[in-house]
């Protein structure tokens, strides 16, 4: 059982201050057992797990979530270290030490990989690399998948979706799901129609010049009815995307989720933060 240690310590040689501050950061508790305080140490190290299991578990899924939940640990953090800082204290024998720092790394690392799988379970990050999408999403946008809500429903039209390309299921793309099962689709000319009707488009994007006066699309040129458990997808940059028109329909088991938030937005271009997209609900 491990206890605190306050050997006394020759006048000159006390461990700087500063090292229980910054090995905090390393490793909550860590600059508790360099300043001697090995059971403060396990206490703050025990009760920063117990925050990051809850946390996730509390926080709804969203971008306000993820920057509190951010901020949140951030602040524990600090906090473990300012009390790692003003503790007087000294360095207990290295062999001792040593055990201690193995125990809190190790232990940190597999509550660590425990958290992330578990928000992976219902949250993914991705990039987006072309202009598919155009212009609700942007080369350069960072999103957020939500991969738990179709648990509790079906995917529905409109919805915005990362999903593992047909051809290839290491890839995925993203896309608007433009027609559910039992549907008919059409591509005629510009327009997509459901079950006869055309839809309403305001995020679609088109080429300047571009001629609709033929469909040479694989998919979709003739009334097509949709699968049980398949699902027509498409860009909204209508002229530069690869979509169902071209390699037909998506199975329902390959979305991995749908899109709910631009968490970053940097303009390789101009080099720069897109800041009116950080933050943005799809």
């Amino acid at each position: 059982m491990f206890a605190d240690i306050q050997t006394s310590v020759p006048a000159g040689r006390r461990p700087s201050r500063a090292l229980p501050f910054l090995l905090s950061f390393v490793t909550p508790g860590a600059g508790h057992a360099f300043a001697g305080h090995i059971r403060r140490g396990f206490a703050w190290a025990i009760g920063l797990v117990a925050v990051s299991l809850v946390v996730p578990f509390v926080m709804r899924v969203g971008f306000v979530g993820l920057v509190l939940g951010a901020l949140l640990g951030m602040a524990a953090v600090l906090a473990c270290a300012i009390d790692a800082l003003r503790l007087p204290g000294s360095r207990p024998p290295w062999r001792i030490l040593i055990t201690v720092w193995a125990i809190l790394f190790v232990g940190g690392w597999i509550v660590s990989d425990a958290v992330k799988t578990h928000v992976r379970r219902f949250a993914q990050a991705f990039t987006i690399p072309s202009r598919s999408m155009e212009p609700t999403l942007l080369v350069g946008d960072y999103v957020m998948a939500d991969k738990a809500i179709y648990r509790g429903r079906s995917p529905r039209r409109g919805d915005i979706v990362v999903y593992r390309y047909p051809e290839d299921e290491r890839r995925t793309f993203v896309g608007r799901i433009m027609a559910v099962p039992a549907e008919t689709i059409q591509v005629r000319g510009g327009d997509v129609l459901i079950n006869g009707r055309p839809l309403e488009e305001p995020y679609v994007k088109r080429s300047l010049g571009a001629s609709y006066d033929s469909c040479t699309y694989a998919y979709g040129c003739q009334p097509t009815e949709i699968p049980a458990g398949r699902y027509f997808v498409m860009g909204d940059h209508r002229d530069n995307a690869r979509d169902s028109r071209y390699f037909g329909f998506v199975a329902a088991k390959a979305i991995i989720g749908r899109v709910y938030t631009i968490y970053w937005s940097w303009d390789s271009d101009t080099h720069w933060l897109r800041r009116e997209r950080v933050g943005k609900s799809l």
